[in-house]
């Protein structure tokens, strides 16, 4: 069983305003899900979630500051954990590509999550990007093997956003084909905030096994 979600501009697979959208199980073989200058994979909004499941799973877009996979309620209100927006890949082997200059593999906005267990590799300038109390989650679990080409990047936006860089980022490497190349960066691209508490990590986690 194979599925296929190709757009060539758009949001190949997308849920919005509290929309859920579930992709494959574990007896699907394949899942490909390829976009060109957008998000492959979006949970937008408060509640919104998107979940894939597959032997083999393939993330990609080719978009400058626009992740292949994102999650972001883009707000701070207060919620509870269930509420904010959600992504949730898991297989036995994921890739996850962005190949445009400056491009995100995950990105996780205010209030998003980013669930992945499996096999992974990333590839993208920015392998993470993240920021506003998000969450990203990579083989928390310490079983699989974890291969990521790219910066982890806290990025503060005062145009579009204002809230803090600091976000809850759980990576583990385990075993020894696992493994990161890249840097941990804090980047302002619209302008240093004047408070400089909104550039403040302290939630970030990379554990080596």
């Amino acid at each position: 069983k194979e599925i296929k979600i190709l757009s060539e501009s758009g949001r190949a697979l997308r849920a919005e305003y509290g929309g859920v959208v579930n992709v494959g199980n574990v007896d699907t073989e394949t899942v490909d899900i390829t976009t060109g200058n957008n998000y492959a994979v979006m949970a937008l909004y408060q509640e919104s979630k998107v979940g894939i499941s597959g032997k083999s799973i393939n993330i990609a877009n080719n978009a400058t500051g626009v992740g292949a996979v994102h999650a972001g309620v883009n707000d701070m209100l207060e919620r509870e954990y269930e509420q904010l927006a959600a992504v949730s890949i898991e297989g036995d082997n994921i890739v996850i590509t962005n190949d445009a200059v400056g491009g995100n593999g995950v990105s996780a906005m205010s209030q998003g999550i980013v669930d992945i267990i499996g096999n992974t590799t990333i590839k993208a300038d920015n392998a993470i990007l993240a920021r506003g109390k998000s969450y990203v989650n990579i083989n928390t679990s310490a079983e699989d093997t974890v291969k990521m080409l790219g910066d982890i990047n806290f990025n503060y936006d005062k145009v579009t956003s204002g809230s803090s860089i600091d976000a809850y980022i759980d990576v583990t490497l385990a075993g020894a084909e696992s493994f990161w190349t890249g840097n941990t960066v804090v980047s302002y691209g619209s302008g240093k905030p004047e408070d400089e508490s909104l550039l403040a990590v302290s939630n970030a986690k990379l554990t080596m096994k």
